[in-house]
């Protein structure tokens, strides 16, 4: 957004549009058994069920196409434990940043008594856009498979932990002691490869226009 003078001396405002990818918000609800209470490691994989041909793809040349989308600690208790999590709450992201017209606006509604800026106002530098977590998709379905698998929880010797520029928030990384991407991370062997503490969901993700999401039937 460009503001300037026009001939006459008033203020025009010049408005540039940018289409972006984004996606509404999920929750993922999962339903764990434990033979004791006890700390977990859950962790959420995305990848994709076929290739380009719509061939379902080999389980260890697909594996090294998933990516992790969400990890985090839970307290299970003995027996069933519902864990919801929303997409919001997804580790490794961060919204959109507050643009230069917002904190400009911001200001000068402060300076004329109309607002005020919230103290200490700063932004985290830390985590992809979360946005951007989740594929385009198609319109009829793009088929996917979530990976999940909840583990039993090991501390990291050390925390590796990121400050970020300008010191807003800490950034916490690894806060499980296995190999990143664990346990996608090696070959597997599918004789013993399957055990109850992991599952494959199979889903779609569906793309739609702006004026699709606004069409009322």
């Amino acid at each position: 957004m460009v503001k300037k003078a026009n001939k006459n001396g008033e203020d025009l405002v010049i408005k540039a549009r940018q289409w972006r990818l984004n996606h509404l918000p999920f929750t993922l609800k999962l339903t764990i058994t434990s033979p004791k209470a006890q700390k977990a490691m859950v962790k959420v994989f995305l990848g994709p069920k076929l290739d380009e041909a719509g061939n379902i793809i080999d389980i260890n040349e697909n594996r090294e196409n998933f990516y992790e989308i969400d990890k985090y600690i839970v307290d299970l208790k003995a027996g069933k434990s519902v864990v919801a999590r929303t997409s919001n709450q997804f580790a490794f992201y961060s919204g959109d940043r507050t643009t230069y017209y917002e904190l400009y606006k911001a200001i000068m509604l402060a300076l004329n008594g109309d607002g005020k800026l919230p103290p200490g106002f700063s932004q985290t530098t830390c985590g992809f856009p979360q946005r951007l977590m989740l594929p385009k998709g198609k319109k009829t379905g793009l088929p996917v498979q979530l990976f999940v698998i909840v583990s039993e929880y090991r501390s990291p010797s050390t925390w590796v932990i990121q400050k970020d520029w300008f010191g807003a928030s800490n950034c916490r990384r690894d806060i499980d002691a296995r190999p990143l991407g664990f346990p996608l991370d090696r070959y597997i062997d599918e004789t013993v490869w399957y055990t109850p503490n992991m599952k494959y969901i199979e889903t779609a993700i569906y793309h739609k226009t702006e004026m699709d999401i606004n069409t009322t039937a």
